[in-house]
């Protein structure tokens, strides 16, 4: 779940659609949500975090200490490393506002004044982590941590971004090797500046 989200609403059913391979996280739990999958080379283990508000990791996990979306974060991250066996390959997914990256008008901001944002180093330990939240396709840490982007435009901001899905392979040894494949919706957005009575005379093609 992201901070778009309705946590409850894809709660629902979870345990249901799990069964069919299809695994939801929505709610913030006491226990963290780990995925394991299992590939030639052995078991890949997924942590699983979805968006919390400090105030919600607060009460969910009974610590005083989450003041923030960094230190929250932080917390979470870890609780999900240490149900990880030592020296799996692992991949983290979460949402979050990573400092450093490029934003657009679409996202909801997190946080005033810019506390909503994490350093890179929070990931540390995992071999690739997924992120959700910011728009525009971008990687950090020779693509170690990454952001898919939205699949479709959702604001004039986003009219020079290229949509895609990321395909992530994981080797033997953890390492990732990525590929972004570009989406073309049938309908692009673009930004056409003039006066209005020019704009209604002229040829504005489809295209």
């Amino acid at each position: 779940a992201g901070n778009h989200d309705s946590p409850e609403r894809l709660n629902f059913g979870s345990r249901l659609l799990n069964q069919s391979g299809l695994h939801l996280v929505g709610q913030l739990s006491p226990e963290p949500a780990v995925l394991t999958f299992t590939d030639t080379h052995g078991p890949v283990y997924v942590g699983a975090i979805p968006y919390a508000e400090p105030a919600v990791a607060r009460e969910r996990l009974s610590d005083s200490s989450l003041t923030d979306h960094a230190v929250t974060l932080r917390a979470l991250v870890e609780r999900a490393r240490k149900a990880i066996p030592a020296n799996s390959r692992s991949v983290l997914m979460a949402h979050a506002f990573v400092a450093g990256c490029a934003e657009s008008d679409s996202e909801r901001p997190l946080s005033v004044g810019g506390t909503g944002a994490v350093p890179p180093a929070v990931f540390e330990g995992f071999h690739y982590t997924a992120l959700g939240h910011l728009h525009r396709p971008q990687a950090l840490h020779d693509g170690r941590i990454q952001y898919s982007g939205s699949l479709l435009k959702y604001s004039f901001s986003e009219v020079t971004h290229t949509k895609s899905v990321t395909l992530v392979e994981i080797d033997e040894k953890g390492e990732g090797q990525s590929e972004r494949i570009p989406l073309y919706p049938q309908r692009d957005v673009r930004w056409i500046e003039g006066h209005f009575d020019d704009l209604m005379r002229s040829e504005v093609s489809d295209g």
